[in-house]
């Protein structure tokens, strides 16, 4: 009579059984209850058919104890792994009971399908799988400990450019990583062991491939908001805290591949938002004031400026000054900290940010994402007014497609380390310091016919911050950030060291007559990612809460006019986006339409909010915190969290997460050109 019974109720039983022993099962009912009813099915499925495999594999006992005993070090092993790195995150990931079990059966069935790969190193394939979760796991520690995220797998297919970075990746480390690796080591005479067969036929392949499949992509099916939150964030923390960090990555690849061909299947965009925000930005930049022209005519000469922050301007550490002479060109110059919209693609994104006026994708390097799309920022406009665009970075060009995305970005002139030859004297860190760059590039610019824009990468001062001998030091720090273990105290060296080099190269603008026909503009890329424990040891009061944060993670912005007529300090409420409208404006290039999203700074027009990487200033008097799947507000004067209910935050923020996302997908720009 039971051999009358179908075989898949046995495995749905089987499947009720496990779910008994889940800790807090009730818990795990309520959120299986909570989801759409194709989940519940899915993930049934797919423990169904593990529970049914698990009960058909051992006709010897010795196979039942290998499979359950590699079971158990897969699961085990790489979840605590999963947990370490889940912990450190600056947005803890509480998952619910159901995730857990979800991850760890994917886990345990990734055993079965090695069985079902080679019936004879069945064993040595699991190896090698932890191996490569393992590997997969450290990056992600040690991303995570740089980004305060989690990378995408477009950032892993750069890891060939990972000796460039290898001083940055040993910093990175500590003992607990030894974790990563260790459970490999042990088990290395498992490759040398011989296990009992595995079967490979009927019931076992085909109850677990098409349910294996179905759970992965399906298991966890989210509501309309986290599909939402998932397809239109700008940092992938967001995924794993909705996922867990194991299935993130195959939620990642996924998206990828959807990713595409989806501008076939959705080419729907909100054209009313979008013209409305290009208008006001082409408004601002129009504005009519006492700047609008004032340096019509002018070379413009813009200097990125490698990992310097807005919070070393005007700090005085036991009495000396960090940046003694720009503090004093700041006199005579327009100045103001930009709010970090830089995502994982770092200077790259911030190079992006700052000659196109966009915001890039965030969970992924824009370089590599939309290489291919039309651009028409800073370079490609002033090239139509009579510009001659020059790009110049002391390194290589292929490093983070630098060669490439300067032609699409509109340069006509690039420079590269293969076209600027090395200084022994003047050499810090990666290649040429900025004096020894600019020293080189002089010798160019002479021969540029006027006006030119040429635009400098530097790379001095690169994380994390050990380029600097001990004599070329130049501060007396106090105790606390003294050693080369203290990177607060490396950083501020760094910064000491680059304020003396930009001393000689105005010296050197002026010699070469540059300085008295150019506006100079100088810009950081991005944060420094410096602690916030170490951070706070330059405040008062000795804490760094949820505002400073947001506050502190501003880049630092200097604008000198060759007549020294253009003075003062930038509002608190302004970023990356904002810097080349408000350049169109002095220069007076307005006479066509500008495709941007930022504000001219010397207008009086102001945005509704400010999108950054970690956390959104809804106004000038407020700042919102994404938690997840929750917002903080915060009080920007007293630093208290508030209740801001009349604040359309979600809506508000979820309108520039579609207009990013749209932009680059659907390769906007030119529509944008159009919205006069």
């Amino acid at each position: 009579m039971l051999s009358r019974i179908p075989k898949w109720v046995f495995f749905c039983l089987a499947w009720l059984g496990l779910c008994l022993c889940v800790p807090d099962w009730r818990q795990f009912w309520v959120d299986l209850a909570n989801r759409v009813g194709l989940n519940g099915l899915f993930l049934s499925l797919g423990s169904a058919s593990l529970a049914g495999i698990l009960l058909k594999l051992p006709r010897s006992q010795d196979l039942r104890l290998w499979t359950i005993t590699l079971m158990a070090w897969m699961i085990g092993g790489n979840l605590w792994k999963v947990w370490l790195i889940q912990d450190h995150l600056d947005s803890p990931v509480d998952l619910s009971p159901l995730n857990w079990f979800w991850q760890a059966m994917t886990l345990a069935a990734l055993v079965i399908l090695c069985q079902m790969v080679s019936r004879r190193h069945w064993h040595r394939l699991v190896w090698f799988a932890q191996a490569v979760l393992g590997s997969l796991f450290l990056i992600d520690q040690l991303y995570e400990r740089y980004f305060d995220d989690v990378p995408g797998l477009y950032l892993l297919t750069q890891l060939n450019q990972a000796k460039s970075v290898i001083p940055s990746t040993l910093e990175l480390l500590s003992r607990e990583d030894l974790a990563f690796p260790g459970d490999l080591v042990l088990a290395i005479p498992l490759l040398f062991l011989r296990a009992p067969l595995a079967p490979v036929r009927g019931l076992t392949a085909s109850w677990f491939l098409l349910p294996l499949v179905v759970s992965l992509i399906f298991g966890l099916t989210m509501d309309a908001d986290d599909l939402r939150i998932l397809r239109l964030r700008f940092r992938n923390v967001a995924a794993v805290q909705r996922l867990g960090l194991f299935h993130y990555h195959f939620y990642d690849v996924l998206q990828m591949v959807y990713s595409r061909w989806e501008n076939l299947i959705d080419s729907r965009y909100d054209a009313k938002r979008l013209t409305e925000l290009v208008k006001q930005s082409q408004k601002s930049i129009r504005f009519k004031n006492e700047t609008l022209g004032m340096y019509r005519g002018k070379n413009l000469i813009m200097f990125q400026l490698e990992s310097f922050e807005w919070f070393v301007f005007n700090l005085k550490i036991n009495g000396q000054e960090v940046t003694p002479f720009l503090n004093k060109l700041a006199r005579e110059s327009w100045t103001g900290g930009l709010q970090d919209q830089s995502g994982q693609g770092r200077s790259s994104d911030g190079e992006f940010i700052l000659v196109n006026s966009l915001l890039p994708p965030g969970q992924r390097p824009l370089v590599y994402a939309y290489p291919s799309n039309f651009y028409e920022g800073l370079p490609a406009l002033l090239s139509k007014a009579g510009y001659l665009t020059s790009y110049s970075v002391a390194y290589y060009g292929s490093f983070w497609n630098c060669r490439y995305m300067s032609r699409r970005y509109g340069f006509k002139r690039n420079l590269f380390r293969e076209e600027l030859p090395s200084d022994p004297n003047n050499t810090i860190g990666w290649g040429l310091s900025d004096y020894g760059l600019v020293n080189r590039l002089k010798v160019y610019w002479k021969e540029f016919p006027r006006p030119f824009f040429a635009y400098v990468v530097t790379m001095m001062g690169h994380y994390p911050y050990r380029e600097l001998s001990t004599s070329q030091e130049r501060l007396k720090l106090p105790e606390n950030l003294a050693g080369k273990e203290n990177m607060l105290g490396r950083y501020l060296q760094l910064c000491r060291e680059r304020d003396e080099q930009w001393r000689r190269i105005v010296d050197l603008l002026k010699q070469e007559g540059l300085w008295q026909n150019s506006v100079v503009v100088l810009v950081g890329d991005h944060d420094a990612r410096i602690e916030y424990d170490e951070m706070a040891l330059l405040q008062p009061k000795g804490t760094f809460d949820e505002v400073d944060k947001i506050e502190s993670d501003r880049v630092f912005c200097l604008i000198h006019g060759p007549d020294g007529k253009l003075r003062g300090q930038g509002p608190n409420y302004a970023a990356q986006v904002d810097l080349m409208p408000t350049l169109l404006h002095l220069l007076g290039v307005t006479d066509f339409p500008t495709a941007c999203l930022g504000i001219n700074l010397l207008s009086p027009i102001q945005r509704k909010i400010i999108v950054s990487k970690t956390g959104y200033s809804i106004d000038p008097d407020y700042v919102v915190v994404d938690n997840g799947a929750t917002w903080s507000t915060y009080s920007r004067s007293t630093h208290r969290e508030v209740a801001r209910t009349d604040l359309p935050v979600q809506k508000e923020l979820e309108i520039w997460y579609d207009l990013v996302r749209d932009i680059l997908r659907l390769n906007l720009v030119p529509t944008m050109l159009k919205m006069n």
